[in-house]
């Protein structure tokens, strides 16, 4: 498995791998949850533009959730858009059984 990962690993990426991307990754309709990706190699820095955990920490824990503000991006004031729950997933392989490198990602 491990030979397999590393084929992947010199392969060349396309410009979508190499844009970060944000998506609404719940389906249409009412609901109480929204669930959004931000995934690609600025993932980190937007986390750290609007998200605010609750219990400040010198380091950011990847695979840990955790309860947060959503602050509004640029606004320098912290403006809260939301509270929610927001979990990084630091690449190259996001699951374990993923045998294709990936970037960072947080919900």
């Amino acid at each position: 498995m491990l030979s397999f990962r590393r084929s992947f690993a010199s392969l060349t990426t396309s410009d979508a791998q190499r844009s970060t991307i944000y998506a609404l990754s719940t389906p249409p309709g009412k609901g109480g949850v929204a669930v959004i990706r931000v995934s690609g190699p600025n993932a980190l820095v937007v986390w750290k533009h609007i998200v605010r955990p609750s219990r400040p920490r010198s380091s950011l824990q990847p695979w840990r959730m955790e309860y947060c503000r959503i602050v509004k991006p640029g606004s320098g004031s912290e403006e809260t858009l939301d509270n929610g729950l927001a979990v990084f997933f630091k690449g190259p392989y996001l699951f374990p059984s993923s045998a294709i490198p990936s970037c960072d990602s947080f919900y």
